[in-house]
Protein backbone atom coordinates (compact mmCIF):
# COMPACT_ATOMS: atom_id res chain seq x y z
CA UNK A 1 0.00 0.00 0.00
CA UNK A 2 2.89 2.58 0.94
CA UNK A 3 4.32 1.68 -2.22
CA UNK A 4 1.22 2.32 -4.15
CA UNK A 5 0.73 5.89 -2.41
CA UNK A 6 4.62 6.42 -3.20
CA UNK A 7 4.35 5.91 -7.07
CA UNK A 8 0.77 7.84 -6.97
CA UNK A 9 2.72 10.97 -5.38
CA UNK A 10 5.53 10.94 -8.13
CA UNK A 11 3.03 10.08 -10.74
CA UNK A 12 1.58 12.98 -9.72
CA UNK A 13 5.14 15.25 -9.51
CA UNK A 14 5.40 14.33 -12.71
CA UNK A 15 2.56 15.24 -14.23
CA UNK A 16 2.80 18.46 -12.67
CA UNK A 17 6.01 19.39 -14.07
CA UNK A 18 5.12 18.26 -17.11
CA UNK A 19 1.99 20.42 -17.09
CA UNK A 20 4.03 23.42 -16.01
CA UNK A 21 6.52 23.05 -18.91
CA UNK A 22 4.29 22.78 -21.27
CA UNK A 23 1.55 25.84 -20.91
CA UNK A 24 1.51 28.08 -23.35
CA UNK A 25 -0.25 30.96 -22.09
CA UNK A 26 0.01 32.97 -18.68
CA UNK A 27 -0.79 36.45 -17.55
CA UNK A 28 0.39 38.90 -15.57
CA UNK A 29 -0.89 41.47 -13.20
CA UNK A 30 -4.30 39.53 -14.66
CA UNK A 31 -4.87 41.20 -17.45
CA UNK A 32 -1.48 41.44 -19.53
CA UNK A 33 -1.63 38.40 -21.93
CA UNK A 34 2.00 36.31 -21.95
CA UNK A 35 2.32 34.28 -24.70
CA UNK A 36 5.20 31.32 -25.52
CA UNK A 37 5.20 31.04 -29.02
CA UNK A 38 8.81 29.07 -29.72
CA UNK A 39 10.03 26.72 -26.84
CA UNK A 40 12.04 27.72 -23.85
CA UNK A 41 15.39 26.39 -22.73
CA UNK A 42 15.04 23.21 -20.66
CA UNK A 43 14.07 23.84 -17.46
CA UNK A 44 13.23 27.24 -17.79
CA UNK A 45 10.71 28.66 -15.45
CA UNK A 46 8.30 30.95 -16.80
CA UNK A 47 5.81 31.23 -13.81
CA UNK A 48 9.58 32.87 -12.43
CA UNK A 49 9.70 35.30 -14.92
CA UNK A 50 5.73 36.73 -14.72
CA UNK A 51 5.80 37.17 -10.47
CA UNK A 52 8.61 38.88 -10.55
CA UNK A 53 7.94 41.20 -13.11
CA UNK A 54 4.75 41.37 -11.14
CA UNK A 55 6.55 41.97 -7.98
CA UNK A 56 8.96 44.48 -9.97
CA UNK A 57 6.85 46.66 -11.85
CA UNK A 58 3.71 48.27 -11.26
CA UNK A 59 0.73 47.49 -12.27
CA UNK A 60 -0.36 51.26 -13.30
CA UNK A 61 3.44 51.96 -15.20
CA UNK A 62 1.70 48.80 -18.10
CA UNK A 63 -1.17 50.61 -18.95
CA UNK A 64 -1.12 50.16 -22.45
CA UNK A 65 0.83 46.88 -22.66
CA UNK A 66 -1.74 44.44 -23.83
CA UNK A 67 0.75 41.41 -24.62
CA UNK A 68 4.00 39.70 -24.46
CA UNK A 69 5.41 37.08 -27.19
CA UNK A 70 8.21 34.99 -26.49
CA UNK A 71 9.66 33.84 -29.78
CA UNK A 72 11.63 34.59 -32.69
CA UNK A 73 11.02 36.98 -34.98
CA UNK A 74 12.60 38.44 -37.82
CA UNK A 75 13.29 41.93 -36.86
CA UNK A 76 15.57 40.50 -34.30
CA UNK A 77 18.04 39.43 -36.20
CA UNK A 78 17.89 42.23 -38.71
CA UNK A 79 18.28 44.99 -36.40
CA UNK A 80 20.52 42.82 -33.76
CA UNK A 81 17.87 42.49 -31.16
CA UNK A 82 16.47 40.49 -28.57
CA UNK A 83 13.39 42.20 -27.97
CA UNK A 84 11.27 44.94 -28.79
CA UNK A 85 7.86 46.86 -28.03
CA UNK A 86 5.47 47.79 -30.81
CA UNK A 87 1.74 48.75 -31.11
CA UNK A 88 1.02 47.55 -27.25
CA UNK A 89 3.02 44.60 -27.34
CA UNK A 90 6.23 43.25 -26.22
CA UNK A 91 8.32 40.77 -28.29
CA UNK A 92 11.21 39.19 -26.60
CA UNK A 93 13.09 36.03 -27.80
CA UNK A 94 12.65 32.87 -26.52
CA UNK A 95 16.62 32.01 -26.57
CA UNK A 96 18.20 33.10 -23.39
CA UNK A 97 20.47 32.19 -21.32
CA UNK A 98 18.50 32.44 -17.89
CA UNK A 99 15.39 33.82 -16.41
CA UNK A 100 16.67 37.65 -15.20
CA UNK A 101 17.88 37.67 -18.92
CA UNK A 102 14.16 37.53 -20.02
CA UNK A 103 13.45 39.65 -17.12
CA UNK A 104 15.93 42.79 -17.58
CA UNK A 105 14.88 42.37 -21.99
CA UNK A 106 10.88 42.81 -20.99
CA UNK A 107 11.38 45.53 -18.29
CA UNK A 108 13.39 47.61 -20.43
CA UNK A 109 11.02 47.24 -23.60
CA UNK A 110 8.20 48.34 -20.24
CA UNK A 111 10.00 51.32 -20.62
CA UNK A 112 9.16 52.28 -23.90
CA UNK A 113 5.35 51.90 -23.34
CA UNK A 114 6.06 54.00 -19.83
CA UNK A 115 7.29 56.62 -22.56
CA UNK A 116 4.52 56.24 -24.92
CA UNK A 117 2.26 56.51 -22.51
CA UNK A 118 3.63 59.30 -20.25
CA UNK A 119 5.14 61.08 -22.66
CA UNK A 120 4.65 64.48 -20.74
CA UNK A 121 5.37 63.23 -17.58
CA UNK A 122 8.48 62.45 -18.85
CA UNK A 123 9.89 64.28 -21.35
CA UNK A 124 7.32 67.47 -21.15
CA UNK A 125 9.83 69.69 -18.59
CA UNK A 126 13.18 68.82 -20.87
CA UNK A 127 15.08 67.81 -17.50
CA UNK A 128 15.60 64.76 -18.76
CA UNK A 129 17.01 65.91 -22.21
CA UNK A 130 18.89 68.43 -21.21
CA UNK A 131 20.63 65.75 -18.92
CA UNK A 132 20.80 63.69 -21.77
CA UNK A 133 22.79 66.20 -23.49
CA UNK A 134 24.84 67.02 -20.82
CA UNK A 135 26.16 63.86 -21.04
CA UNK A 136 26.62 63.27 -24.41
CA UNK A 137 29.04 66.20 -24.06
CA UNK A 138 31.02 64.95 -21.89
CA UNK A 139 31.60 61.66 -23.57
CA UNK A 140 32.33 63.67 -26.92
CA UNK A 141 35.00 65.19 -24.94
CA UNK A 142 36.14 62.02 -23.38
CA UNK A 143 35.99 60.18 -27.08
CA UNK A 144 37.82 63.12 -28.33
CA UNK A 145 40.63 62.65 -25.39
CA UNK A 146 41.27 59.09 -26.58
CA UNK A 147 41.74 60.45 -29.89
CA UNK A 148 38.58 58.95 -31.41
CA UNK A 149 37.15 61.26 -34.57
CA UNK A 150 33.58 62.31 -33.11
CA UNK A 151 33.18 64.97 -36.19
CA UNK A 152 30.81 62.48 -38.29
CA UNK A 153 28.30 62.74 -35.65
CA UNK A 154 25.84 65.29 -34.06
CA UNK A 155 26.36 65.04 -30.49
CA UNK A 156 23.19 67.34 -29.62
CA UNK A 157 20.99 65.05 -31.89
CA UNK A 158 18.77 63.15 -29.50
CA UNK A 159 17.18 60.57 -32.03
CA UNK A 160 18.56 56.83 -32.79
CA UNK A 161 20.65 56.53 -35.91
CA UNK A 162 21.93 53.65 -36.27
CA UNK A 163 25.03 54.81 -37.51
CA UNK A 164 25.65 56.33 -34.39
CA UNK A 165 24.83 53.11 -32.48
CA UNK A 166 27.37 51.15 -34.71
CA UNK A 167 29.79 53.82 -34.07
CA UNK A 168 30.02 53.17 -29.93
CA UNK A 169 29.22 49.66 -30.44
CA UNK A 170 31.47 48.58 -33.07
CA UNK A 171 34.14 51.36 -33.93
CA UNK A 172 34.60 53.00 -30.16
CA UNK A 173 33.83 49.04 -29.23
CA UNK A 174 31.65 47.62 -26.36
CA UNK A 175 34.76 46.66 -23.71
CA UNK A 176 35.72 50.53 -24.23
CA UNK A 177 33.02 52.10 -23.12
CA UNK A 178 31.94 50.20 -20.57
CA UNK A 179 35.29 52.03 -19.40
CA UNK A 180 34.35 55.46 -20.51
CA UNK A 181 30.70 55.79 -19.40
CA UNK A 182 31.34 54.08 -16.24
CA UNK A 183 30.18 56.96 -13.66
CA UNK A 184 28.38 58.93 -16.45
CA UNK A 185 25.32 56.51 -17.90
CA UNK A 186 23.96 52.94 -16.39
CA UNK A 187 25.31 51.27 -19.27
CA UNK A 188 26.67 51.49 -22.65
CA UNK A 189 23.46 51.81 -24.38
CA UNK A 190 22.48 54.29 -22.47
CA UNK A 191 24.25 56.95 -24.77
CA UNK A 192 22.36 56.10 -27.58
CA UNK A 193 19.47 57.80 -27.75
CA UNK A 194 17.04 59.91 -25.04
CA UNK A 195 14.92 57.13 -25.75
CA UNK A 196 16.89 54.62 -24.86
CA UNK A 197 18.80 56.53 -22.21
CA UNK A 198 15.43 56.59 -20.15
CA UNK A 199 15.05 52.78 -21.01
CA UNK A 200 18.24 51.83 -19.06
CA UNK A 201 17.72 53.89 -16.97
CA UNK A 202 14.20 52.72 -15.76
CA UNK A 203 15.74 49.04 -15.30
CA UNK A 204 18.54 50.58 -13.87
CA UNK A 205 15.38 51.83 -10.89
CA UNK A 206 13.77 48.43 -11.10
CA UNK A 207 16.25 46.22 -11.76
CA UNK A 208 19.38 47.62 -10.54
CA UNK A 209 20.73 50.02 -8.06
CA UNK A 210 18.78 53.01 -7.56
CA UNK A 211 21.14 54.96 -5.49
CA UNK A 212 23.97 54.37 -8.43
CA UNK A 213 20.87 55.75 -10.67
CA UNK A 214 20.18 58.53 -8.14
CA UNK A 215 23.76 59.92 -7.93
CA UNK A 216 24.57 59.66 -11.24
CA UNK A 217 21.73 60.44 -13.36
CA UNK A 218 19.53 62.57 -11.08
CA UNK A 219 16.94 64.11 -13.24
CA UNK A 220 15.74 60.20 -14.86
CA UNK A 221 15.71 59.25 -11.17
CA UNK A 222 13.43 62.21 -9.76
CA UNK A 223 11.03 61.36 -13.19
CA UNK A 224 10.68 57.98 -12.67
CA UNK A 225 10.37 58.35 -8.75
CA UNK A 226 7.60 60.41 -9.59
CA UNK A 227 6.45 57.89 -11.54
CA UNK A 228 6.75 54.79 -9.66
CA UNK A 229 4.77 56.70 -7.01
CA UNK A 230 1.92 58.31 -9.16
CA UNK A 231 -1.69 56.48 -8.62
CA UNK A 232 -2.55 54.43 -10.91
Amino acid sequence: MSKTRDNLQEYIKDSSLKSKKNRKQYTFHGKIHFYIIDALPKDFDALFVIKQLERTIPYHLCKGLDIVYVGQNSEFSERYLDSMYKDGAIYVTNEQPHEEAMIDDIVHEIAHCVEENYTEEVYGNKMIEREFIGKRTTLKNILTQQRIDTSSFDFNDVEYSKDFDMFLYKYVGYELMVSLTMGLFTNPYAPTSLREYFATGFSEYYTGDRNYLNNICLALYKVLDKLDSAAA
